[in-house]
């Protein structure tokens, strides 16, 4: 009776371990993607690359191309890379939504982004102008605010981004309604 229930529990174990996911590392300067743990490692990316990480769905990467000195997006597979126009600049911060394919970014020039990688949609959410004017975060935000997000970081459910800027604000964005819902100031 132990042995079987040993065997039973080494058996749930392996097919358990069966689809560990995926591995994303850098090697020769390009970008490998490899199954777990017996899968065979493939080419995402050719160049000199740096810092991938994986959306919460593993169907996507985002990478620095130090070749081009830009942020690009791949498909696990390698059979599609996009580099949204909007990330030809120098992108500060990035951070992928925990439930989807979405990435919030800022650039050098300013802004917030959201990309819709799933639908190839970029479109900017947060402007100096908009942070002044919006009624839910009014009051103290200096010219350029947004040139000075110093954190971008998701709720666990994917619905609220919290922005830090670097002069001490806070601010609570709902993804959904596209609208500031909290601003604190320290």
């Amino acid at each position: 009776m132990r042995w079987s229930i040993l065997l039973i529990l080494c058996l749930l174990w392996t097919v358990a371990r069966a689809d560990l996911g995926r591995l994303a590392y850098i090697a020769g300067g390009a970008l490998w993607v490899k199954a777990l743990p017996n899968g065979a490692a493939h080419v995402v990316a050719k160049g000199k690359i740096a810092s991938p990480v994986w959306s919460a769905s593993g169907a996507w990467l985002i990478y620095h191309d130090c070749t081009t000195d830009c942020e690009k997006l791949a498909r696990f597979d390698g059979k599609e890379v996009l580099t949204p126009k909007e990330m030809t600049n120098t992108v500060w911060n990035a951070a992928w939504s925990p439930v989807d394919d979405t990435l919030a970014f800022t650039t050098e020039y300013g802004g917030l982004w959201l990309c819709d990688v799933a639908n190839s949609a970029t479109h900017m959410i947060i402007v100096a102008s908009k942070l002044k004017s919006d009624p839910d975060v009014r009051s103290g935000i200096p010219p350029y605010a947004d040139r000075y997000i110093g954190k971008i970081v998701w709720a666990h459910d994917g619905r609220t981004l919290a922005l830090a800027t670097q002069n001490g604000g806070l601010f609570l964005y709902d993804v959904a309604s596209g609208r500031f819902t909290k601003k604190y100031s320290s």
